[in-house]
């Protein structure tokens, strides 16, 4: 028979080599051999050996700690603008956390940017300037000198202008008054109205009878060569209007008397017009420019001598005041 202690010290190395094999096996590590078991036959006659104290157990080893359990982190942006919710690109994407590497959820809602508005300026040409004056109305003036074409013809009383008056010459003014005003229809082309007045003095051998005086509007359409530079050229094309005054010298009106003996009677005319120059841009709005007119005009006149209180036509005449001006402008643009 065996003895209780030895079987109680056989079922206690079994049991410990039991858990020993167990907590290797979940801790991944190799097993503890087992002890080797202890054969032993009974002796009928041998005395029974006292009995060994019994080893203490040994104690268990701690039960390793256990994972830590997967935590599903969901990261949330808080955004004070409103935001569109948009789908990510790909399922899932990692985050770190706390050095921890979790998967992030499927549909991540990821913030769009903030939208952005802008106000882009646009030109709006609704009023009555922008759409009929900027850029089209323009307003100037000039000095200008003047050339008579013709201004001889026979001798006194023989194929002269009327009687002994043979010659003519100019009278300058070149004050400047000669003022015009322009309107663009297209930027190419336009009509105008300008202001003339120009001044023929009569001639003889004894220092002939007066003065014609002419003044009037001119009406012209007009074309410019816009061509991207501060240098402009263009060309004029119209009709002038002239009314004509006789300033008679004194001697030759009374004659040695107290009435009047000669005197010229006029009348209007209408002459053609054609011009050209140079516009050259200083400024924005202010440009200055060269110019050059040609205008084809008589002076038709009625001759009358008074010897006495009836009053009667004597003869005509026509006094040719064909002429080129040419001079400098400024004129500003609206």
């Amino acid at each position: 028979m065996i003895p209780k202690s030895k079987l109680f010290r056989v079922l206690a190395l079994c049991l410990g080599s039991l858990f020993a094999t167990q907590v290797n096996a979940q801790e991944g590590a190799e097993p503890i051999p087992e002890a080797p078991s202890v054969e032993t036959t009974p002796a009928a006659d041998a005395t029974p050996a006292p009995e060994a104290p019994t080893p203490a157990p040994e104690a268990p080893a701690p039960a390793p700690e256990a994972p830590a359990p997967e935590t599903e982190v969901v990261v949330t942006e808080i955004d004070p603008v409103p935001t569109t919710e948009v789908e990510a690109e790909s399922d899932s994407m990692a985050v770190a956390s706390g050095g921890t590497v979790v998967e992030a959820s499927e549909g991540t809602k990821v913030p769009s940017a903030p939208e952005v508005e802008s106000d882009i300026p646009v030109e709006k040409k609704d009023s009555f300037y922008a759409n009929y004056i900027q850029d089209r109305l323009r307003v100037g003036t000039r000095v200008l000198w003047y050339s008579l074409t013709d201004t001889e013809s026979g001798e006194e009383f023989d194929g002269s202008f009327i009687g002994s008056l043979n010659r003519t010459t100019e009278d300058q003014d070149p004050a400047p008054v000669y003022f015009y005003a322009e309107y663009s229809i297209t930027p190419y082309f336009g009509i105008g109205v300008s202001y003339d007045q120009f001044k023929v003095v009569t001639l003889d051998s004894g220092g002939g009878d007066g003065t014609f005086e002419l003044d009037g509007p001119i009406l012209y359409g007009f074309g410019r060569f816009e061509n991207g530079s501060a240098f402009t050229p263009f060309l004029e094309l119209g009709v002038a209007f002239y009314g004509i005054d006789f300033d008679a010298k004194p001697e030759w009106t009374f004659g040695n008397g107290n009435f009047v003996r000669n005197r010229f009677e006029t009348e209007d005319s209408t002459g053609f017009v054609v011009g050209g120059g140079l516009d050259i841009e200083i400024i924005e709005h202010l440009s200055v420019n060269l110019y050059l007119r040609y205008v084809s005009v008589d002076i038709d006149v009625d001759y009358v001598f008074t010897p006495n209180p009836q009053t009667e036509r004597i003869t005509q005449g026509t006094f040719p005041g064909d002429h080129f001006a040419y001079g400098l402008g400024i004129a500003y643009t609206f």
